[in-house]
């Protein structure tokens, strides 16, 4: 049961840094490398607050936020000036601010790692063992932000025009879509869902500069496994790679782990090209 849970909640993580992938890459192709800075400094955002003896659910609040600020920052200085490039120049382009970013948190927090204490230091008995009642709180609200971005993305009308965009984005701005405002939003939506991931993962894991380095490579993979033709791809994908990483890192360990992760992902791609829930190659 632990195993299980531990395996859901790496996931849900995964699948909150991944959705913000999925929504900009989607929408104009464009590679953010920076991405999982986003997730740092909420990380640290959390660090700082509750060193503070703010709340530890505000500082919560107050991480997304921050990461809401800088992505819209990134935006405005960097990524609309990526839209229609090819691939590999915004790759590189957001690699380098990625590293900007990396080597900033590192000269103010130092390399090593920060910890903060969980908000809840209970358990919970499940089936006979007992499960940390924080670990809960993290999976539950993770399930009902993705819940909230699936409902959003294919219930309202924002949702249609993101959709629209994603799929023919010149038709859209024929229908009178903005794209431009949409970009920027998505962007701004996405880095803080993933600072609030980086919030949520700070009490269970050591804060560094290099933290969102994984995340990124691990979401990069949930967007090629899982597809960008629909919301439930990144979801799909990170199913795949975060639960049978964590289930593997558990069973074989994080090495044998990483390398099955791969050899999954490059069957995945191989047999489906457009992804899990999308549409088979012709």
């Amino acid at each position: 049961m632990q195993l299980a849970l531990n395996a859901l909640t790496a996931t849900s993580v995964l699948a909150l840094v991944a959705v913000g992938l999925y929504i900009v890459y989607g929408l104009v192709g464009v590679i953010n490398m920076a991405h999982g800075e986003m997730l740092t400094i909420g990380a640290y955002t959390a660090v700082v607050l509750v060193g503070a003896n703010v709340p530890f659910w505000l500082a919560i609040v107050a991480a997304t936020a921050v990461s809401a600020l800088v992505g819209l920052a990134l935006e405005a200085g960097v990524l609309r000036y990526l839209y229609g490039i090819p691939g590999l120049a915004t790759l590189l382009a957001t690699w380098g601010v990625s590293i900007a970013l990396q080597q900033a948190l590192r000269l103010h927090f130092g390399p090593s790692g920060q910890y903060i204490d969980a908000p809840l230091n209970s358990t919970v008995q499940l089936f006979g063992e007992a499960y940390p009642a924080y670990r809960l709180v993290l999976l539950g609200i993770a399930v009902c932000v993705l819940g909230g971005v699936v409902y959003t993305l294919t219930r309202t009308t924002v949702g249609i025009e993101i959709r629209a965009t994603m799929d023919d984005r010149q038709k859209a701005e024929l229908m009178g879509i903005d794209t431009r405002r949409l970009l920027r939003g998505a962007v701004v939506a996405g880095t803080a869902i993933a600072g609030l991931a980086g919030a949520l993962i700070a009490p269970i894991t050591a804060v560094t500069p290099l933290m969102g380095l994984d995340y990124v490579v691990q979401s990069f993979l949930v967007v090629m496994v899982g597809g960008v033709e629909t919301v439930l791809a990144p979801i799909a994908g990170a199913t795949l790679v975060g639960g049978i990483g964590s289930i593997a890192t558990n069973a074989v360990g994080a090495t044998w782990a990483q390398i099955m992760i791969l050899l999954l992902v490059a069957l995945s791609v191989y047999f489906r090209p457009n992804g899990l829930v999308g549409r088979p190659a012709q």
